[in-house]
């Protein structure tokens, strides 16, 4: 009847939750969905539909395929580099040569296409992801590149230098003995390149000299840390280096007499997906058997917040290494929104099966 109709108010808050059925959400947590696709956290509580996404600049409209008539496969790696000397954003992207065992560096010309780099030899067998990192030491941005089969290569603006360990440690012949002949995780904290997870050298974490790095020679201040255990990836955060193992993390911090130590964080937890790790909000997270894990909670010595953050989504995410091939994920943050996003997409998967979190 009419007169026996009450409103009754639900506010979509709570985002995504596996872990109790449908009853108990609807009398505890009524704001809670028990199913979400294509959904994102709102800026302004709750969550809502994702709006899609947008091209980067209306002039990168024919950015779709990297060299179609003279590359082959997936796109290896992705960049977005300022020139030193132009100012100018470009993008490179890295992809396999047809026909042949090698990739090559492309940039985006907006106008004109795709244009290869002319650089040393890349062997493309068993690579699978190029990673880099951005920085500046005072000679003007450069980016680095490392892929775990060739030796990190190094791009001023202008040429392209390969970090082996047969080199000088000279702006003429970079590298030193203290380098990694393949290392596949590289990244930048005090004025030196780190670079790691070398099949050769599993436990490894090599840095280059201070402001230089060309220079992989000890007598200038480049050296090698032993982990102690095989690296999965690593990240900087605050004044430490975060190195993560599929059981265990260790931390290195800048030390006045030896350059780095090494200190212990825990043996207990440990990091499954190489690119899960990010900065978000303040925190460093990534992606552990049990789920998202914070490090300023794993590192804090009586610290209560130690357990995964992402408790409502355990049912999902445990299934994922049994799903997935996690060495596919990728993650990353989108700053504007707090948020971060990991994407899967296996390739032994159809497209239709790609899986992604937004948290």
């Amino acid at each position: 009847m009419p007169e026996k109709i009450e409103s009754y108010k639900v506010v979509c808050v709570g985002g995504l939750d596996t872990t109790e059925n449908h009853l108990a959400l609807s009398d505890d947590k009524p704001g809670s969905a028990t199913r979400l696709i294509n959904y994102e956290v709102s800026l302004f509580g709750g969550y809502r539909r994702i709006n899609g996404f947008s091209k980067l600049h209306p002039l990168y409209s024919e950015v779709v395929d990297p060299n179609g008539t003279a590359s082959e496969g997936k796109v290896l790696g992705l960049a977005i580099y300022r020139h030193p000397s132009t100012g100018i954003d470009t993008i490179i992207a890295a992809r396999k040569d047809v026909g042949a065992a090698t990739y090559s560096f492309f940039q985006f010309v907006a106008g004109v296409g795709w244009q290869r780099y002319t650089t040393p030899t890349l062997t493309s067998t068993n690579v699978t992801k190029v990673r880099h990192v951005v920085y500046n030491f005072g000679a003007g941005n450069q980016i680095a590149f490392a892929d775990g089969v060739n030796p990190a290569i190094v791009f001023d603006g202008t040429n392209w230098n390969q970090i082996t360990t047969g080199g000088a440690g000279t702006v003429g012949s970079y590298g030193g003995p203290q380098a990694l002949s393949a290392p596949s995780v590289i990244d930048v904290f005090k004025n030196h390149l780190f670079i790691s997870a070398d099949s050769s050298s599993e436990a490894v974490v090599a840095y280059s000299s201070p402001n230089a790095a060309h220079d992989w020679t000890a007598a200038s201040g480049a050296g090698q840390s032993n982990i102690g255990f095989k690296v999965v990836q690593f990240k900087p955060f605050r004044d430490n280096i975060f190195v993560f193992g599929s059981n265990s993390i260790k931390k290195i911090a800048p030390d006045i007499t030896s350059g780095f130590k090494l200190d212990n964080v825990t043996n207990n937890v440990g990091c499954i997906a190489a690119d899960s790790v990010l900065e978000l909000g303040g925190d460093l997270v990534f992606l552990s058997p049990d789920g998202v894990r914070p490090v300023s909670g794993t590192s804090r010595i009586g610290d209560v917040e130690i357990s995964s953050i992402s408790k409502p989504i355990q049912r999902v995410l445990s299934n994922l290494p049994s799903q997935f091939d996690l060495s596919t994920l990728n993650g990353l943050v989108v700053r504007g929104k707090t948020q971060l996003r990991y994407f899967i997409g296996d390739s032994t998967k159809p497209v239709a099966s790609s899986f992604g979190i937004i948290g």
